[in-house]
């Protein structure tokens, strides 16, 4: 994980208290997902939520479904 970028997102959520809510709601309702796709090279590559991913550790919590999402590439 990127520092700044995580910087970034602990101040939103700092600053939006209903995000951090409905976040919240979502990790503890077990619905956490890790979305993965191909890149062009076909390599898999994890997207990365930020916010979720702050929230689940504020709860002791891992994010543990994963999702490939089917690659658009002709």
């Amino acid at each position: 994980h990127h520092p700044q970028t995580l910087h970034r997102v602990r101040a939103s959520l700092r600053e939006e208290p209903s995000l951090h809510a409905a976040i919240v709601q979502r990790v503890l309702a077990g619905a956490m997902v890790w979305h993965v796709y191909r890149d062009p090279s076909g390599a898999l590559v994890m997207y990365d939520d930020y916010a979720a991913y702050l929230v689940a550790q504020q709860l002791g919590r891992q994010m543990i479904e994963v999702k490939i999402l089917e690659s658009n590439a002709a």
